[in-house]
């Protein structure tokens, strides 16, 4: 295993974050995330414990505590952290969110136009190909979804 001190964890590689990847120090001075920390901790004997996976030295920590409370952040590596990582992670779950709901209402309005014209031509009303109400109601709709 690579000491990894770069702004990201050595365990999974994956780049500290202000969020969810928050850098804390162990006993030994080594750092990692804390989803990291939370997967190679144990309960003994009433104690968490953690043992680091480059020097193998065991962090105990306090009875009641949990790793977040017991270790402390790496503050060199959480100023490298960019402020604006939490916001583009944020504006990539907005952006998933709004591209859900558009699939979501897309398979909705399919079902509901396929079911909509059938019956129109079977009615009489409609030809297969006619302009429909529902195109202009979906287009409605999708541009309010997109302007947030």
């Amino acid at each position: 295993m690579v000491l990894c001190e770069d702004g990201e964890c050595s365990v999974c590689l994956l780049p500290f974050s202000r969020t969810d990847r928050i850098p804390r120090v162990l006993h030994c001075r080594h750092t990692f995330c804390e989803p990291c920390l939370e997967t190679i901790s144990r309960a003994r004997s009433g104690l968490l414990t953690v043992t680091c996976p480059l020097c193998r030295r065991v962090t105990c920590v306090g009875r009641g505590l949990s790793l977040q409370e017991a270790l402390w952040v790496n503050i060199k590596l959480w100023e490298q952290i960019p402020e604006d990582v939490k916001a583009e992670v944020e504006g990539e779950e907005e952006d998933g969110h709004k591209q859900r709901a558009e699939h979501f209402l897309e398979v909705c309005l399919n079902k509901a136009q396929t079911v909509d014209i059938v019956q129109e031509v079977r009615l009489g009303e409609a030809a297969p190909g006619d302009d429909h109400p529902w195109q202009q109601r979906r287009n409605e709709i999708l541009a309010q979804i997109l302007s947030g």
